[in-house]
Protein backbone atom coordinates (compact mmCIF):
# COMPACT_ATOMS: atom_id res chain seq x y z
CA UNK A 1 0.00 0.00 0.00
CA UNK A 2 1.29 3.26 -0.69
CA UNK A 3 0.96 6.23 1.49
CA UNK A 4 1.27 10.24 0.99
CA UNK A 5 1.31 12.73 3.55
CA UNK A 6 1.61 16.98 2.72
CA UNK A 7 3.19 19.25 5.44
CA UNK A 8 3.45 22.83 5.56
CA UNK A 9 6.10 23.24 3.18
CA UNK A 10 4.59 21.03 0.26
CA UNK A 11 2.05 24.14 -0.80
CA UNK A 12 5.22 26.17 -2.10
CA UNK A 13 5.03 24.99 -5.94
CA UNK A 14 1.30 25.99 -5.76
CA UNK A 15 1.46 29.26 -4.86
CA UNK A 16 0.87 30.59 -8.47
CA UNK A 17 -2.70 29.24 -7.88
CA UNK A 18 -3.30 32.33 -6.07
CA UNK A 19 -4.32 33.71 -9.37
CA UNK A 20 -7.25 32.11 -11.26
CA UNK A 21 -6.19 31.67 -14.13
CA UNK A 22 -2.86 30.86 -13.86
CA UNK A 23 -0.23 33.84 -14.93
CA UNK A 24 0.96 32.61 -18.30
CA UNK A 25 -1.34 30.00 -19.42
CA UNK A 26 -3.95 29.40 -22.19
CA UNK A 27 -7.70 28.80 -22.38
CA UNK A 28 -8.12 24.79 -23.90
CA UNK A 29 -11.83 24.99 -25.21
CA UNK A 30 -14.07 22.08 -23.99
CA UNK A 31 -16.57 22.83 -26.55
CA UNK A 32 -17.97 19.11 -27.45
CA UNK A 33 -15.57 17.63 -25.09
CA UNK A 34 -17.92 15.34 -23.23
CA UNK A 35 -19.97 14.44 -26.32
CA UNK A 36 -16.89 13.04 -27.56
CA UNK A 37 -17.00 11.22 -24.58
CA UNK A 38 -19.89 9.70 -24.95
CA UNK A 39 -19.24 9.21 -28.87
CA UNK A 40 -16.78 6.62 -27.41
CA UNK A 41 -18.84 4.89 -25.08
CA UNK A 42 -18.21 7.08 -21.87
CA UNK A 43 -21.53 8.27 -21.37
CA UNK A 44 -21.44 10.87 -18.38
CA UNK A 45 -24.50 12.17 -16.37
CA UNK A 46 -24.83 15.53 -15.42
CA UNK A 47 -23.50 15.26 -12.10
CA UNK A 48 -20.17 14.01 -13.38
CA UNK A 49 -20.01 16.52 -16.31
CA UNK A 50 -17.76 19.14 -13.59
CA UNK A 51 -14.92 19.82 -15.61
CA UNK A 52 -16.26 23.47 -16.58
CA UNK A 53 -12.69 25.34 -17.49
CA UNK A 54 -9.35 23.87 -18.61
CA UNK A 55 -5.94 25.95 -19.16
CA UNK A 56 -2.40 25.55 -19.62
CA UNK A 57 0.49 26.38 -19.37
CA UNK A 58 3.75 24.77 -20.66
CA UNK A 59 3.39 21.12 -19.77
CA UNK A 60 1.02 21.89 -16.97
CA UNK A 61 -2.75 21.76 -17.16
CA UNK A 62 -5.19 23.71 -14.78
CA UNK A 63 -8.34 22.36 -14.31
CA UNK A 64 -11.36 24.22 -12.60
CA UNK A 65 -14.14 21.73 -11.59
CA UNK A 66 -17.41 22.13 -10.20
CA UNK A 67 -20.09 20.03 -8.96
CA UNK A 68 -23.87 21.30 -11.00
CA UNK A 69 -25.99 23.44 -9.15
CA UNK A 70 -27.91 21.56 -6.72
CA UNK A 71 -25.67 19.47 -5.40
CA UNK A 72 -23.59 19.28 -2.67
CA UNK A 73 -20.09 18.38 -1.77
CA UNK A 74 -21.16 18.09 1.97
CA UNK A 75 -20.57 14.88 3.49
CA UNK A 76 -17.58 14.15 1.26
CA UNK A 77 -13.54 14.56 2.26
CA UNK A 78 -13.81 14.98 -2.03
CA UNK A 79 -16.76 14.85 -3.51
CA UNK A 80 -16.47 11.50 -6.57
CA UNK A 81 -17.68 13.71 -9.14
CA UNK A 82 -15.33 16.47 -8.82
CA UNK A 83 -12.72 14.06 -8.35
CA UNK A 84 -13.57 12.49 -11.37
CA UNK A 85 -13.88 15.31 -13.11
CA UNK A 86 -10.52 16.32 -12.27
CA UNK A 87 -8.84 14.17 -13.78
CA UNK A 88 -11.18 15.07 -17.12
CA UNK A 89 -8.48 17.52 -16.84
CA UNK A 90 -5.74 15.00 -18.36
CA UNK A 91 -7.58 13.68 -21.06
CA UNK A 92 -8.74 16.95 -22.25
CA UNK A 93 -4.96 18.37 -22.51
CA UNK A 94 -3.73 14.95 -23.71
CA UNK A 95 -6.08 15.22 -26.89
CA UNK A 96 -5.46 18.86 -27.27
CA UNK A 97 -1.98 18.56 -27.87
CA UNK A 98 -2.42 15.83 -30.24
CA UNK A 99 -1.19 13.07 -28.45
CA UNK A 100 -2.21 9.91 -29.41
CA UNK A 101 -1.15 7.42 -26.61
CA UNK A 102 -4.87 6.98 -24.24
CA UNK A 103 -5.10 8.01 -20.67
CA UNK A 104 -6.79 5.27 -18.56
CA UNK A 105 -9.69 6.81 -16.22
CA UNK A 106 -10.36 5.08 -12.73
CA UNK A 107 -13.68 3.38 -12.93
CA UNK A 108 -14.21 2.29 -9.58
CA UNK A 109 -11.97 2.86 -6.13
CA UNK A 110 -11.66 1.06 -3.10
CA UNK A 111 -9.47 1.41 -0.08
CA UNK A 112 -8.29 4.79 -0.78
Amino acid sequence: SEAGAAGPDDHAEFAELAQWPVAGAEQVSLEGFYDDFAARGLVYGPAFQGLTELWRKGNTAYGLVRLPEGRSAEGFGIHPALLDAALHALVAVREESGDARPVFLPFEWTGV
